[in-house]
């Protein structure tokens, strides 16, 4: 190649080399500078960039709180369970909240089994529950407002089947459980006496079961003062009944039952079913001046001689 070609060459060369960088140039300057900076932002690295990618990746506080309240709600307060309030009837006698304690009876006891379980002696302990039961129910009516005047010591109270196990009541229902109050003028103590009494009604086929049941449900007090007032006699057969004649051998009467020594009170009386027995002899049995069984159970605090 000549000297004047090669000079040529390298002109040539020279130009266009001149012209690309010229081109690169101003493509360059008319770009944004947020264009410019595209590449360095799109592969950060070191402290630095981590510090400039955190905030377009962070959550903002305000939907950082939604989200956690969304996810995790604040477990919603339980109000305290109402009871009822203890009622009055016309006599001013403490009576319990009808649609709280409307009274519930034990299925297993019908007018036909009688003889087999509340009219057997010591058969309510077969199904009396336990006091823990009982003294924590309670607590908690007398709590949520189920007392007498506001007093909610539990001293003060017998927890009281409305319907009694030995009339066939339900031993562990809360529509048949109740505070029946010491304080009131005609409480626990005085109850216990129609308890006792309809249950000798209904054993001597005087009264039916659920006649006596409803007697009690309804209002005891009332109760009391028609069966213990002018109590009812064992209704007798319409028909006439002859009867058969003797036997021609001759009868020997069996020897007459062994009478038990009554169990004496602090003044020595004989126990009467009802009355209150002394908390030594808690769970103890006593006889009464016919030889009946009691046994002395109920309240812990307050225990009672009961068949």
């Amino acid at each position: 190649m000549s000297a004047l070609r090669r000079i040529r060459w390298f002109h040539t060369v020279g130009f266009y080399a001149v012209l690309l960088l010229v081109i690169t140039a101003v493509s360059y300057a008319v770009r944004s500078p947020a264009a410019r900076s595209a590449p360095l932002a799109q592969s950060p690295s070191g402290p630095a960039a981590a510090a400039t990618a955190a905030p377009s990746s962070a959550t903002p506080p305000s939907v950082a709180r939604m989200s956690t309240t969304m996810s995790s709600p604040r477990p919603k307060a339980v109000s305290r369970r109402r009871f009822g309030v203890l009622d009055y009837n016309a006599a001013g006698i403490v009576l319990p909240d009808r649609k709280t304690t409307p009274g519930a009876v034990n299925p297993r006891v019908t007018q036909a089994d009688i003889n087999s379980t509340i009219c057997v002696s010591g058969w309510t302990s077969t199904v009396r529950p336990d006091s823990s039961y009982t003294t924590a129910l309670k607590v908690a009516q007398l709590d949520a407002g189920y007392n007498f005047r506001g007093d909610t010591a539990t001293s003060d109270y017998e927890e009281d089947h409305l319907i009694s196990l030995e009339l066939g009541g339900s031993s562990t229902s809360i529509k048949n459980l109740w505070p029946e109050p010491y304080t009131s003028a005609e409480g626990a103590r005085v109850k216990d006496r129609i308890e006792n009494k309809l249950r000798e009604l209904v054993c001597a086929r005087a009264i039916s079961l659920r006649t006596a049941q409803h007697a009690i449900a309804t209002d005891w007090w009332l109760a009391y003062q028609r069966y213990i007032a002018a109590a009812p006699t064992a209704a007798r057969p319409t028909h006439t009944y002859t009867p058969p004649p003797p036997p021609t051998r001759t009868y020997t009467p069996p020897p007459p039952p062994v009478q038990l020594s009554c169990t004496t009170t602090s003044s020595g009386t004989c126990i009467r079913g009802g009355e209150f027995c002394p908390q030594a002899s808690y769970g103890q049995t006593g006889y009464d001046a016919s030889g009946d069984a009691y046994v002395c159970t109920g309240d812990a605090t307050h225990p009672h001689w009961e068949t």
